[in-house]
């Protein structure tokens, strides 16, 4: 098979700082070694990492980077690990649960947003999903709207939030939300929770599980008037990111099945 050649971005990122959700999970291990090899000259790389089972986040931290995974990292420049400031913080939480040292410089020295983080059970309850993968995503739009130096706002989302979409081919573009993603949050405040439960299974037809359909709903955001609102138009519905972070410079990315690595870092 011949050797892949791929751009080279450091020219993009030198001297940038990049805040990102989700360092802990499967797919933000993977971003944050790459982001360190690939990128030497990325000033900063803040992680936001929650205390977890009696351990604090720059303990989790510390874990995480002795695993097999940053072995090339401590080979060939174990001096970029360095880079990598870990940041205490739940994004469950107001304001992520950052302390105000660690908020204040984020603020002042992030450039590009890398919004990671996420619930990935497709079983998890859909209060769960809600508060995590639209509250969450909520927030982290809130956080990058008051950094004066952002340049890129990138939230990870997934194919799978046009699941409901079938008989034609899935164009690259934010499809109407398939309800009105304020109200289902605002719900999960006062809604029984067996009630609340039953949105969850209903949604399931469509999405496979609460994860597709909390992460279509994490896209979206009602941008109709009272009126429709009240109506509950569909169409009126746009995405969240792109309307909550309509005047940031922003990517959806949507990766596919997830599966292990090929090559690049190590196999597997």
């Amino acid at each position: 098979m011949e050797s892949i050649s791929l751009p080279n971005f450091n020219h993009i990122y030198k001297d940038r700082s990049i805040f990102l959700t989700g360092a802990s999970g499967l797919v933000g291990k993977v971003v944050v070694e790459k982001l360190i090899h690939a990128l030497p000259g990325v000033n900063t790389i803040f992680i936001l990492i929650r205390a977890s089972r009696g351990k604090s986040g720059a303990e989790r931290w510390k874990e995480i980077e002795k695993m097999e995974l940053f072995n090339r990292i401590r080979r060939d420049c174990p001096d970029r690990l360095s880079k990598v400031v870990p940041v205490e913080g739940d994004i469950t939480l107001p304001d992520l649960g950052i302390s105000t040292t660690d908020m204040r410089r984020i603020l002042e020295e992030t450039s590009v947003v890398m919004h990671c983080a996420a619930t990935v059970r497709f079983d998890e309850p859909l209060a769960a999903a809600v508060e995590i993968n639209m509250r969450g995503a909520t927030r982290v739009v809130s956080l990058a709207h008051r950094m004066p130096k952002l340049e890129c706002f990138l939230h990870c989302s997934t194919t799978f939030v046009n699941a409901d979409k079938v008989g034609h081919p899935i164009e690259e573009k934010v499809y109407p939300a398939p309800c009105d993603p304020h109200k289902l949050m605002e719900a999960s405040d006062w809604m029984p929770d067996s009630l609340y439960g039953a949105i969850g299974e209903e949604a399931s037809k469509a999405y496979s599980n609460t994860y597709c359909f909390t992460k279509a709903l994490s896209e979206a955001e009602s941008v109709c008037n009272e009126e429709s609102r009240n109506r509950f138009d569909l169409p009126y519905l746009q995405h969240l990111v792109v309307d909550e972070a309509a005047s940031l410079p922003t990517i959806i990315f949507r990766p596919a099945i997830i599966a292990g690595v090929w090559k690049d870092g190590i196999p597997g």
